[in-house]
C-alpha cells in the first residue's frame, strides 16, 4: 500500500486544455460549431437536443440543466428510465447517454494537446512537474518501495502519458490482485479503456502497446499535437476478432450501479489506497454536492488502523475549503490544511506537508 495517495479531478488537466465541468458544454457547443468540412457531430447534435427539451423543468426545479454536465447526465439517464423527455423519440432517448460519453470523449481528445519539443512529444503542462514528483517521493530504499498511489476522476490521458514518457509503468487494478507498478485508479474509467463485447471486461489500451505501432508525423513547424487514442478505439482488440465501438467512461452522477461488476476491482483498491494512507493530497477536486459517491467511497475508505498524518486540499476556490471540512470527521479536521491555489503551484508547495 502507499503512504501517499494523490487524488486529482478535472482541476489538473485545465493548464492541459480540458475545461472544467461546469465549462465542458459550452466548449462541446462551440466544437460543433466550429466543425470542418466533412465532420459530423451527431452526438453533439443529439445531446444538445436533449439538453433543449429539458429547458421546461428550469419552471418547476431548481435544477441546473443548462451548464452542469453532472446534472444533464443524470437527467438523462433519469428519461431512459422512465421513457419520457420531451418530444424525444424513444430511440433519441435510449441514444442519449451514449451520445453524452461521445461528447466527453470527443471534446477531450480535440481540447488538450501535447507540446512538441524538437522531435520530442511532451506530457501537457504540469504534469511533467508532477511525475518528477512522484519519482521522487518513491525512490528505493523507503520503509515502503510502493510510496505513492494515484487516483483520479479525470477520463483524459495527461497523467497516463507522463507516466509512459517518464518510464513509470502504471498499475489500474482492473484485475483484482494485479501486483507492480503505480497504481493509477481511473475511477470514472478513461479514454483507453475498453469493454470486450466478446468475454466483457474492461481492459486498457496501454501507451506501450498503443505506442509500439504508431508515432506522430512531427514536422518543424508542428508546436502540439493530440493524444488520439479514443478515436482509434477500434482499433484495439481484448478478444480476436471483438473490438469495442468506444472507449469505456462512466458517467459522472449517482447512478453507477450498472457499472460495479466490472470496475469492482479499482473501486476496491481505491479504498485499500485510503485506508492504508498516512498522507492524502488533493488537487484540482472540488467535491461538488452531487457527487455523493467519493463520499461514500472516502468514508468506507478511510476506516482502518493507519493513522492519517496529513488531509492536504489544493484549489484555488476557497467554496472547496469548506465542502471537505463538512465531509471530515473531528480527528482529520485537525490534520486537514487547505491551500488556494491551482495544481501547477500546489505540485512545489506539498512538500513541506511530507516527512522529511
Amino acid at each position: 500500500m502507499s503512504r501517499t495517495v494523490f487524488i486529482l479531478g478535472a482541476g489538473t488537466s485545465k493548464l492541459a486544455g480540458a475545461p472544467l465541468m461546469h465549462e465542458f458544454l459550452d466548449v462541446a457547443d462551440d466544437l460543433m460549431h466550429a466543425k470542418g468540412p466533412g465532420e459530423t457531430y451527431d452526438d453533439f447534435e443529439l445531446v444538445f437536443k436533449g439538453i433543449n427539451a429539458l429547458r421546461p423543468a428550469y419552471a418547476n426545479a431548481n435544477v441546473d440543466l443548462s451548464n452542469n454536465i453532472e446534472s444533464v447526465f443524470a437527467a438523462f439517464e433519469m428519461a431512459r428510465l422512465i421513457r419520457q423527455l420531451g418530444n424525444l423519440t424513444d430511440q433519441e432517448i435510449d441514444g442519449l447517454p451514449k451520445a453524452m460519453r461521445r461528447v466527453i470523449e470527443q471534446t477531450l481528445e480535440k481540447t488538450i494537446q501535447l507540446p512538441v519539443s524538437g522531435e520530442q512529444v511532451l506530457p501537457p503542462r504540469p504534469y511533467q512537474d508532477f511525475a518528477d514528483l512522484l519519482k521522487n517521493i518513491s525512490k528505493p530504499g523507503d520503509r515502503n518501495p510502493n510510496t505513492a498511489s494515484v487516483l483520479t476522476f479525470n477520463y483524459d490521458l495527461c497523467i497516463d502519458y507522463a507516466l509512459h514518457f517518464n518510464s513509470i509503468r502504471s498499475n489500474y487494478c482492473l484485475e483484482s490482485g494485479a501486483t507492480g507498478g503505480l497504481k493509477l485508479l481511473k475511477l470514472h474509467g478513461s479514454l483507453n479503456w475498453a469493454q470486450c463485447p466478446k468475454c466483457s471486461k474492461v481492459t486498457a489500451w496501454r501507451m506501450d502497446q498503443f505506442f509500439s505501432g504508431r508515432n506522430w508525423t512531427l514536422w518543424p513547424e508542428t508546436k502540439q499535437v493530440p493524444l488520439n487514442i479514443a478515436s482509434q478505439i477500434k482499433q484495439y482488440n481484448h478478444c480476436a476478432g471483438a473490438s469495442a465501438e468506444e472507449p469505456f467512461v462512466v458517467p459522472p452522477t449517482w447512478n453507477k450501479t450498472e457499472y460495479h461488476h466490472v470496475l469492482q476491482p479499482v473501486w476496491q483498491a481505491a479504498i485499500n489506497e485510503l485506508r492504508e494512507a498516512e498522507y492524502i493530497i488533493v488537487f484540482g477536486y472540488s467535491l461538488p454536492p452531487t457527487d455523493q459517491f467519493f463520499r461514500f467511497l472516502y468514508a468506507l475508505g478511510t476506516v482502518g488502523e493507519v493513522r492519517l498524518k496529513r488531509f492536504c486540499v489544493f484549489d484555488p476556490n476557497t467554496e472547496v475549503e469548506n465542502r471537505f471540512k463538512e465531509l471530515l470527521g473531528p480527528v482529520v479536521k485537525d490534520r486537514f490544511v487547505f491551500r488556494r491555489m491551482g495544481f501547477q503551484n500546489a505540485i512545489s508547495e506539498f512538500n513541506q506537508f511530507l516527512p522529511k
